[in-house]
């Protein structure tokens, strides 16, 4: 799973549990998914070129976060 990144916050600490939902919703289609996500952040450097910065993770250990944050947001929201 690769997600495309413009934010100029690098390596933003909710990537990893989007990237681990990511990775529940395809894993519902796509059999033997990976366990890694990968999210290319787009950056400007000092002369306005883009750089791309590759951050990689394995989501497999953020599944039960995001079970937790999805039944907080089920028992709130119905």
């Amino acid at each position: 799973i690769i997600d495309f990144k413009t934010s100029a916050q690098p390596d933003n600490p909710y990537w990893k549990l989007q990237g681990a939902f990511y990775h529940m919703l395809a894993s519902k289609e796509i059999k033997n998914l990976s366990n890694k996500v990968m999210f290319i952040q787009f950056m400007k450097d000092k002369d306005g070129a883009k750089i791309p910065k590759v951050h990689q993770y394995e989501v497999p250990q953020y599944f039960p976060l995001c079970h937790s944050a999805l039944n907080v947001y089920r028992h709130f929201n119905g």
